[in-house]
Formats: C-alpha cells, structure tokens, sequence
C-alpha cells in the first residue's frame, strides 16, 4: 500500500438527529463506518490533497472523506477530513443552535438585571450608572423575543397539517420569514417618541438580518 490514502464512508449505524453533524477530524469515533469502495492510494500528499479537493465537491449527504498518511500517527494521520451532512441533520443543528441562542441571551439578561437589583438594594448603588449602560442587554432581549418567534414559526410549521411541511420546504418558509421581516423594518423603521423602544426595534431587526443572512448562505450551498 501507497503512504497516503483516500476513504470515502457512510454511517451504517442509526443516526442520533439530535446530535450535531460532525464537525472535527476526532467527532463521533463511536459511530459505525463503512466503506463505499477500496481507497484510492497515493504515493504523494500534493496528489492526495488533489484528489480531496476534486472529491469533496461531489460528496453526498451524509458521507465523510478523509485523506490518511499511513507514516504518521495520532492527529496527523488524517490531515484531510470533511463530513457533508444530511438535511436533517442541517435542519436539526439549527434548532439546536436557536435553542443554544435562546438559553445564552436569557443567561445575559438575568445576569444584567441580577447587577441592577443589587445596586437597588444597596443604599449607595448607583442605578442609573448601571442602566446607562445596557445596550448589549437590549441586544439580548431581542434575540430572546426572536428566537422564540423562530421557535414558534417552525413548530407551526411542522404540525400535520396535509402532513406538514417537509423539511426543504420548512427551512424555505423560514429564511423567507426572516427577509421578509427584514425588509419591513427597512422600509418601515420604527418611530415612536420611546428612543428605547427605537432601539429595540433596532435590534430585533439587527437579529433577523442576522438569521437571514445564515440560513441563506446555508440555503446557496444546498442549492434549494
């Protein structure tokens, strides 16, 4: 056998879709593997790393590849690695990362309004130095509203309903949402005599442009 070697593999075991898609050369070493065909070998990394770069390209969903140098040991005897995940497994990563989203900005807000409560309990706190300075709290509170709206929206959309809404579909739907809910805070801007009520219409805004643009580029890519 050649030094370097090309695998292409699939998952024969079932697939957890909670777990996010692996994403490091050392993810999932529990998972079950298999071969689609004998490896291509090489007797240079160059050749090798071509061979990667053209096969990567049209690596199905749910197969990982890898390029091994059969000289080295440990983490350098994969010096080339990807997974394309499944659909699913995309559709789920983005649930799950809302929720992680969700969970940070509430952390951020309890944290900000835990400060304020212990200045007003102290005699000589200084609240109003403490409220000056909560711009990244208002940041927080946006996302907390949005990803529950985010939330909400895939969930109505995944009711059975003529049997609900298929995932391609529902991920359209969404970025859809978000670009929409772009457009009329663009054209529409929040004018109330609140300036904080400005600046939170702000920052929702900022966090919708914010989603739109992820699940576009991730939409580009799956070419839907």
């Amino acid at each position: 056998m050649k030094r370097y070697t090309l695998h292409q593999e699939v998952r024969t075991d079932p697939v957890d879709a909670t777990i996010a898609p692996p994403r490091t050369k050392d993810d999932a070493r529990e998972e079950v593997w298999q071969e689609v065909h004998p490896p291509a070998q090489f007797s240079t990394r160059k050749a090798l790393e071509e061979a990667f770069n053209t096969a990567q390209k049209i690596l199905p969903d749910g197969h990982r590849l890898s390029g091994r140098d059969h000289k080295k040991g440990g983490f350098d005897a994969r010096p080339f690695f990807t997974y394309k995940a499944t659909l699913e497994e995309r559709w789920q990563y983005v649930i799950d990362n809302i929720k992680r989203i969700l969970a940070s900005a509430c952390k951020d807000v309890n944290r900000a309004t835990q400060r304020i409560t212990d200045r007003v309990v102290n005699p000589d706190g200084d609240v109003a130095q403490e409220m000056g300075w909560m711009n990244e709290t208002f940041r927080a509170g946006a996302r907390i509203t949005i990803c529950r709206r985010v939330l909400h929206i895939i969930k109505e959309n995944e009711k059975a309903i003529d049997g609900g809404l298929d995932i391609q579909a529902q991920w359209q739907a969404l970025y859809e949402h978000a670009v929409t809910e772009v457009q009329r805070g663009a054209r529409f801007p929040t004018k109330s005599t609140s300036p904080t009520a400005n600046q939170m219409a702000q920052d929702e805004l900022c966090v919708w442009a914010d989603f739109a643009e992820r699940w576009g580029s991730v939409m580009d890519e799956l070419k839907m």
